[in-house]
């Protein structure tokens, strides 16, 4: 064991883990034993070896450490099985080392990833409750938490802690656009939608499909108008500002208003997702002839035709 330590001090440590490896072979129950182990523990570490040092320290824990060495060894094997990409097995050293310290919130946010990256998302979850509950500043696990409510449909819950994010940093869009959906699945009021959108619209002066909610939800025509600039065939907004005009129609009786909104349903049609409803406006406003009109328009327009005729052989 001595010549072990005197070899680790001139730091010739594969001749150490030699003479540390004899006297845990000649003396197991050596009151320096334990020693031994936890000089090969660290000697493995520095090596990189971090299949041997997972092995000592798993060896360690059976020596009734005191609290804080098992900390120490719990902490290591976590790391080393981490390292080794064996997370089943860091989860199961973490959870025992969140035993021992239940209110380091750094131990229980290693427990909560380690089990949302096996797959467990309910101890995920708890534990990442817990962590808000001792800091409720603690913005990355907030973030990820929504995002396991919003994941498992937990709408209201999500909803608060995208409000709680979206407070914090206000210019984080992926926020507004979960605000938004959850507020949406929540019936929250038509005001509280078109306040998210505005800011949203604040934020990405040319997001178009932006640009359509707001002005479906408002019916400003410069809200159309500028989407239309942006995209001059959006079916949508071309018939928002058909639409536009032939509520002016119906309220004036301007006939000017009917044939502007004629145009623009016109120009909607081209739209094949649009071109239906905005047929049914256009006949709407210049309703097509009925088959009686048509059989009088043809009666009359054979009859002119005859006389036209009749005129002609007159005159020559």
């Amino acid at each position: 064991y001595w010549l072990g330590k005197l070899r680790n001090e001139l730091e010739r440590q594969d001749e150490a883990v030699t003479w540390f490896k004899k006297a845990i072979e000649l003396a197991p129950d050596s009151k320096n034993t334990k020693h031994a182990y936890g000089f090969l523990a660290r000697i493995y570490v520095l090596q990189e070896n971090r299949q041997e040092a997972a092995k000592t320290y798993e060896t360690l824990l059976t020596y009734s450490p005191s609290r804080d060495q098992e900390i120490l060894y719990l902490h290591s094997l976590v790391t080393l099985y981490v390292e080794m990409e064996e997370i089943e097995k860091a989860l199961v050293y973490s959870r025992r080392w969140a035993e021992l310290e239940p209110s380091n919130p750094d131990v229980q946010d290693t427990v909560a990833k380690l089990a949302l990256y096996t797959g467990d998302e309910d101890e995920a979850l708890a534990k990442m409750e817990e962590l808000i509950q001792m800091n409720p500043d603690d913005y990355d696990t907030l973030g990820r938490l929504a995002d396991m409510y919003r994941r498992q449909g937990s709408s209201q819950k999500a909803f608060s802690a995208y409000q709680k994010l979206h407070a914090q940093e206000p210019g984080n869009y992926l926020y507004l656009e979960y605000l938004l959906s959850l507020g949406r699945t929540l019936r929250k009021s038509t005001s509280y939608q078109k306040q998210i959108l505005k800011k949203m619209l604040a934020q990405q002066g040319d997001n178009l499909s932006v640009l359509e909610q707001l002005a479906d939800m408002t019916g400003d025509m410069r809200l159309v108008n500028r989407g239309l600039k942006l995209d001059p065939r959006n079916g949508k907004l071309l018939y928002m500002k058909g639409t536009h005009y032939y509520d002016s129609w119906k309220k004036s009786g301007s006939k000017k208003d009917s044939v502007r909104a004629l145009q623009w349903f016109g120009k909607a049609r081209k739209d094949p997702q649009w071109s239906g409803t905005a047929k049914r406006m256009i006949d709407e406003i210049n309703p097509p002839m009925t088959k009686e009109e048509k059989a009088i328009q043809k009666f009359f327009k054979k009859k002119k035709d005859a006389s036209e005729e009749v005129d002609i052989q007159g005159k020559k």
